[in-house]
């Protein structure tokens, strides 16, 4: 069935919405859970992977290991979790089963010295290394645009060095000329971001014209690692440092990101076709994985309007990849939810085992040695775009488009004059 077609409303099971308005969050029937996103419930897949998060409750699913909570996409082997708003934790392991429940100060395995941010309770005058000591922003560890802006005990923080984000609302920003900066980190290398166990953390600046320009921005950093943060209610425009428009930047040729249960939702998004909740630009080895991105864009502008934001952007790079994410918009088409431009990626570019929803092109692509295998698109004018893009690489083709899932949506949008190594592969299962 095409796009704009009248068509019933179908449940996508794990995408985190409830299509179908069928529950109420709380009370929902057999075979939902409480919606990611509103209030109401998403489906369930069917066992083994009744989550959708690609490990299975038997083993021997796309993600190795045995999933130790089969109804909840973001508890897999390895997250740790807490069911006390973390005065206690455990962390699945790869068995299925949960290690014995911990008191102490959580940090992730591998984390030395590491550095707590507590928005409610913390204070700047705390030594910062305790979740009892926490500070209450990231003055003393954020990159400043000149050396002079630091604090006093600014502190850039080093490798196997952690930040472990408390629960509440982080608004911290600081002014330099016309830009407020906010979580900006600098050529860092082998640090991890982490939310704390059972805590909600949101990084919402108040929805103010004056927000970060960037939230949360990784410039040229390496093997660093980010999970289970919130983004929401800012508004998201390229500053001064960097020309990329984005919730969530990761610029600036670095190298091994890797960023998963990030939730990046409702964000103001201006900067003409190319601002997006996640950018990744000039990275190889970015990998965004167990994350939801929904809803940022010109809301000004109102539904409807095409190119007026993005879910994910990836720049240039190489061998970098999407997976078992969600993105696009609650309702209405807008721009694209997912887009890949001016790239060749010369060591392959995954999108896998995604769900990708309303938009114009849900997942747009132009790069080559492009692999898009198992993912469900629904509610797009085109499920994919093969196109230039521009930029100063051009598109070499060798694409591969499989065993993909497409619900009210054309199935491919694809620019003849491409120099294709081969021509694309697809197996379509159409719904």
């Amino acid at each position: 069935m095409l796009a704009g077609e009248a068509a019933a409303v179908e449940e996508i099971c794990g995408s985190g919405f409830d299509e179908d308005a069928s529950g109420m969050a709380g009370s929902c029937p057999p075979g939902e859970v409480d919606a990611i996103y509103g209030s109401g419930c998403d489906k369930l897949c069917d066992a083994p992977d009744r989550d959708g998060d690609g490990y299975y409750s038997t083993g021997g699913g796309p993600n190795a290991g045995i999933d130790c909570d089969d109804m909840r996409r973001d508890i897999y082997p390895g997250v740790t979790t807490s069911t006390d708003g973390g005065s206690t934790w455990k962390t699945c392991q790869s068995n299925g089963t949960y290690t014995s429940p911990s008191s102490s100060d959580f940090k992730p395995p591998g984390c030395g010295t590491t550095y707590y941010l507590d928005p409610v309770n913390g204070s700047n005058s705390n030594a910062g290394t305790s979740v009892a000591t926490a500070w209450q922003t990231p003055a003393k560890l954020v990159s400043y645009y000149e050396a002079g802006d630091r604090p006093a005990g600014w502190h850039q923080p080093a490798s196997s060095e952690c930040v472990g984000l408390m629960g509440g609302t982080h608004s911290f920003g600081y002014m330099h000329g016309t830009d407020r900066v906010g979580f900006l980190f600098k050529n860092i290398d082998g640090v991890k971001f982490f939310g704390y166990p059972g805590q909600t953390v949101v990084i919402d600046s108040g929805g103010t014209s004056e927000s970060p320009r960037n939230p949360f921005h990784l410039y040229g950093a390496t093997n660093v690692t980010v999970e289970d943060i919130t983004i929401s209610g800012n508004h998201c425009y390229a500053n001064g440092l960097t020309g990329d428009a984005g919730c969530f930047v990761v610029n600036a040729d670095g190298s091994n990101v890797d960023v998963s249960r990030v939730v990046i939702r409702d964000n103001e998004c201006q900067w003409d076709t190319n601002c997006a909740g996640f950018v990744g630009h000039s990275i190889a080895g970015l990998k965004l994985h167990h994350s939801f991105v929904v809803d940022n864009y010109d809301h000004a502008a109102g539904e409807g309007v095409a190119n007026k934001g993005n879910g994910v952007i990836f720049y240039r790079g190489t061998n970098s990849e999407v997976s078992d994410s969600v993105m696009g918009y609650s309702t209405g088409r807008l721009g694209a939810p997912f887009v890949q431009k001016h790239a060749n990626y010369g060591s392959g570019f995954v999108f896998k085992r995604n769900k990708v929803m309303n938009g114009t092109l849900c997942a747009a692509f132009g790069g080559g040695n492009v692999t898009a295998s198992n993912n469900v698109i629904a509610g797009c004018d085109y499920a994919f775009n093969f196109a230039d893009r521009g930029g100063t690489s051009y598109q070499v083709g060798d694409m591969i488009v499989e065993n993909n899932t497409l619900i009210n949506a054309r199935a491919l949008q694809y620019n003849p004059q491409l120099k294709c190594k081969r021509p694309i592969e697809h197996t379509w299962k159409l719904s």
